[in-house]
């Protein structure tokens, strides 16, 4: 209730305070409050005057100062500020008025003995804090007139009543160096405040234009952005077209290789009786470029469908992967006297399918690439970082060449002639592509004569993976 009451009647007081206050001093902040200031000292002198006034009737008091005059002046001096909104000329009448409601009454209440004299100094303060430094330093140094005359007038009458004047010479001196200290610290101490105001203004200044170029920069990142976003559903677009065409002429082209094959093949087999060294050796050389051309747009068409199996990926069992692939290549493994050598795999969130095919690829060319009369080994480890799978597949197979390691992700790229090692040179750009897919990566070191390590990095999360070349190196 009583947290009510004084809600209330701060509310009422805030109402009757900006009432007074000229409109065209509410829009700067800081001259807004010096105007809510001022106001408060017009409406409490006629207060306390008028309080002051009744309080020397009811005690019977002489009514020195002559308080009645001083609430009859205050009234035009707030409607005059209310009007004209103007802070030196209401300051000046401010200090005027006080000097006059206490001035008439020194002479009469002890001259310079009179505490009424020492209140004269608000009078140089108030045009000091609410006008400006000239209007304090007229105003001083007309008090210290006043006092001085003062002084000069209880000296002539002490002298005529044959009194030693030693007393109003310390008067005099204390109320003048009183005054001086007084008003060179409320000086100093407004100096201050201006400097204070002009440097929060400057700040203020600064935080504007910095918040400018702020919401500038941000604009033009929010552009850049919306620029980013149509680049990259262009680039989608794009993507998705060049796979659908690589897919598209793929599956169209198998057609007529087919009817080539096929119609080859009769050829070869009506013109059996009729033996001829060279036309055998054509027709061959035609029916192996059907067959690889065929191969070749099998696996281009497979590599079109690479990262269109997203509704499938789910939470698999690296090691369930493996063990399918390892089944697929038991005639090979036989065959060629190959050993794969495991560790346990991770748990990732990729397809079934592309993860067979990974393995198959990267496990395939390290028995394809082996050396004359070695058999084939490949290690599969695994290594947990803090945000990825790292695996490695190494294997003791005929290396690569330095200058030709930057290269063998990319599509056709074949190092090796088709006499001793047969392929389409997409296997590697397949797995890159399978890889990349899931927001991985993958590299090789690998020299010349001693074999190949690929590594390849998941990501545990759905961020890219990010791997400096240290890390590269360290893997």
């Amino acid at each position: 209730m009583f947290s009510n009451l004084y809600s209330y009647s701060m509310d009422r007081i805030n109402n009757i305070i900006d009432f007074f206050i000229p409109n065209q001093l509410k829009h700067n902040q800081h001259i807004h409050r010096k105007a809510i200031a001022l106001t408060y000292l017009h409406l409490f002198l006629p207060f306390i005057t008028l309080i002051s006034y009744f309080t020397n009737i009811i005690l019977n008091l002489n009514n020195e100062p002559d308080l009645l005059l001083g609430i009859i002046i205050s009234i035009p001096i707030i409607a005059i500020f209310k009007k004209y909104g103007n802070f030196l000329l209401s300051s000046h009448l401010f200090a005027l008025l006080w000097f006059i409601i206490l001035g008439i009454t020194i002479p009469n209440s002890g001259g310079i003995h009179s505490d009424n004299l020492l209140w004269l100094i608000i009078s140089p303060l108030i045009a000091l804090l609410f006008g400006n430094k000239r209007a304090g330093f007229f105003w001083i140094i007309l008090l210290i007139s006043f006092v001085i005359s003062i002084y000069l007038s209880d000296v002539n009458e002490a002298s005529i009543n044959k009194i030693k004047n030693i007393d109003l010479v310390y008067y005099l001196y204390s109320y003048t160096l009183l005054f001086l200290v007084i008003f060179c610290v409320v000086l100093i101490f407004e100096h201050g405040q201006t400097l204070i105001v002009k440097m929060l203004e400057n700040q203020k200044q600064i935080l504007q234009e910095q918040k400018l170029i702020l919401e500038q920069k941000n604009q033009e990142i929010l552009e850049q952005k919306l620029q980013l976003e149509t680049l990259g559903e262009k680039l989608k677009e794009t993507n998705y077209a060049l796979e659908h065409f690589a897919a598209t002429a793929a599956h169209d082209l198998r057609e007529p290789l087919r009817m080539i094959g096929m119609y080859t093949s009769l050829t070869q087999r009506r013109m059996s009786n009729y033996p001829d060294s060279i036309r055998d050796e054509y027709m061959d050389f035609v029916t192996n470029g059907v067959s690889r051309m065929n191969s070749l747009l099998t696996n281009l068409l497979e590599f079109s469908r690479i990262g269109r199996h997203e509704k499938d990926r789910k939470q698999i069992d690296l090691n369930t992967s493996l063990h399918n692939v390892i089944l697929n290549l038991t005639v090979v493994l036989k065959e060629t006297g190959a050993s794969i050598i495991t560790t346990s795999l991770p748990t990732i969130n990729a397809s079934e399918t592309d993860m067979s095919q990974l393995f198959q690829n990267l496990i395939a060319n390290a028995i394809k690439f082996r050396k004359d009369s070695v058999p084939s080994e490949v290690f599969i480890s695994y290594l947990s970082r803090k945000d990825t799978h790292v695996i490695s597949i190494r294997d003791n197979g005929i290396g690569i060449k330095k200058e030709h390691q930057n290269k063998v992700f990319n599509i056709f790229e074949r190092l090796n002639g088709r006499d001793k090692y047969d392929g389409s040179g997409i296997g590697l750009a397949t797995c890159r592509k399978i890889v990349e897919s899931l927001n991985g990566k993958i590299w090789l070191r690998s020299a010349e004569g001693e074999g190949s390590i690929f590594y390849i990095a998941f990501p545990k999360t759905n961020a890219p993976v990010v791997m400096r070349e240290e890390e590269l190196e360290l893997a």
